[in-house]
C-alpha cells in the first residue's frame, strides 16, 4: 500500500509469513527493497512501515540488507521495542512468552510514536506526525 500526499510519501508493508511460489526469503526481502528503493524519493518526507517478519532483534544477512538499504537512502529505524508477542505450547505442553520486533518504521522525517494494545500478536503503531 502506498499514497502520496504532495510533499509526504507513505508506504505500508505487510509480508506474508509464507511466501511467493519458488522464491526465498533471502530473495523475497531483496525484491521487496528493491521496489522500495524505486518508489523512494529523496525530497520528500517520507514513512516506510510495517510487518517485514524480519526480527531485528536476531543479527542475520537480511537484518543487515535492511539495514544498509535503510542507511543508504538516510532513513531511521524508529521502532526500538519489540511490537508482536505470543505465548507458544512446547511438545511437552509447557508454555513460552516469544517477543520479537518485526514491525519496522523507517523515515527521513521527525514522528512520534505511540505502541498501543491490540486484540492481535502485534501491538498497534500510532505515527503522529
Amino acid at each position: 500500500m502506498a499514497f502520496d500526499t504532495g510533499n509526504f510519501s507513505f508506504v505500508g508493508i505487510y509480508k506474508g509469513f509464507k511466501l511467493p511460489t519458488n522464491m526465498s526469503q533471502n530473495d523475497y526481502v531483496h525484491s521487496l527493497l528493491s521496489c522500495l528503493t524505486e518508489v523512494y524519493v529523496p525530497y520528500k518526507k517520507v514513512i516506510i512501515g510495517g510487518d517485514f517478519n524480519i526480527d531485528h532483534n536476531k543479527h542475520s544477512p537480511l537484518t543487515e540488507s535492511i539495514m544498509d538499504w535503510s542507511i543508504s537512502l538516510g532513513l531511521s529505524q524508529l521502532i526500538k521495542t519489540n511490537t508482536r508477542t505470543r505465548i507458544v505450547t512446547l511438545q511437552d505442553q509447557t508454555q513460552r512468552k516469544e517477543e520479537s520486533l518485526i514491525d519496522h518504521l523507517y523515515t527521513n522525517t521527525l514522528v512520534n510514536l505511540k505502541l498501543l494494545p491490540s486484540i492481535s500478536d502485534h501491538l498497534m503503531i500510532e505515527v503522529i506526525v
